[in-house]
């Protein structure tokens, strides 16, 4: 799929539901209320750096085994962008 980055943007806002925190300021890497859903556009993600071009994510998380009070990666999805 491919969107422009305004449209990214708002289809993260909506993936994400209300009160999402970006946990570590800076990071661009958004949390969803529930901590089950994470929105990601890191510098390396944008450029295109990896991934196979410019991109967001919109990953799914559920709890980890190993590390019971953790949640790890269960989907993710990128977004490429078109401009």
């Amino acid at each position: 799929m491919k969107v422009s980055s305004s449209k990214a943007l708002e289809l993260g806002e909506q993936f994400l539901g209300k009160g999402y925190k970006e946990l570590v300021h800076g990071s661009s890497r958004y949390v969803s209320a529930d901590v089950t859903r994470v929105f990601r556009m890191g510098v390396s993600d944008i450029t295109g750096a990896h991934g196979g071009g410019p991109h967001v994510n919109f990953e799914t998380l559920i709890p980890n085994p190993a590390k019971p009070s953790k949640m790890m990666v269960d989907n993710n999805l990128h977004i490429y962008l078109t401009d």
